[in-house]
């Protein structure tokens, strides 16, 4: 699940069902949702129950959006996906969860402009790369052990941008920042 930070340009966050959420994979991306005129750039990050277009946004955010309306199930709420409105500068960063290693890689992508599709990990400073798998909640993890306690992340954005996270220490907890973003 993201955490949403206070930043400038975004306005809130949602929840989505089970099928927009993907296992996660569309954790920390943004959309832009529109209702009677008014426009919002919320981001995404957690699951909900619901049908295949249900937002459950927090109350803050849902009263920005309606102008302070209770309750909801209202129709002619339209989102589509959006880069995230992140300061220019904004490097994505690979979060380590809790108990990773290099006997156990498990990461979240974080601070992103674009949804992730995929994330390889490279242990020979980018000469060969072995994929991830994606688990819910958001979390890649790759099969098998690495020799090192630090490694190369190379992130994959759903529009195919790359970027490359060098020298990714492999420790629990650990959040190692870009160069740069989608």
């Amino acid at each position: 699940m993201a955490a949403l930070r206070k930043t400038a340009g975004i306005d809130g966050s949602t929840c989505v069902f089970e099928d927009i959420w993907k296992d996660g994979a569309n954790c920390g991306g943004c959309i832009q949702v529109s209702y009677k005129g008014k426009s919002l750039k919320i981001m995404v990050t957690n699951k909900t129950g619901g049908d295949k277009n249900h937002l459950d946004m927090t109350p803050a955010t849902w009263s920005k959006l309606t102008n302070g309306m209770t309750g909801g199930g209202v129709d002619g709420i339209k989102w589509k996906w959006i880069a995230c409105p992140l300061p220019k500068k904004s490097p994505l960063q690979v979060h380590m969860h809790g108990g990773a290693s290099k006997y156990w890689f498990a990461a979240t992508i974080e601070n992103i402009t674009h949804r992730v599709k995929a994330v390889e990990v490279s242990s020979d400073s980018g000469k060969t790369w072995k994929a991830t798998t994606l688990n819910d909640p958001n979390m890649w993890i790759l099969k098998g052990t690495l020799p090192n306690d630090t490694a190369w992340v190379r992130v994959t954005s759903v529009n195919n941008k790359k970027v490359i996270v060098k020298n990714v220490a492999l420790k629990s907890g650990v959040v190692t920042k870009a160069t740069s973003n989608f």
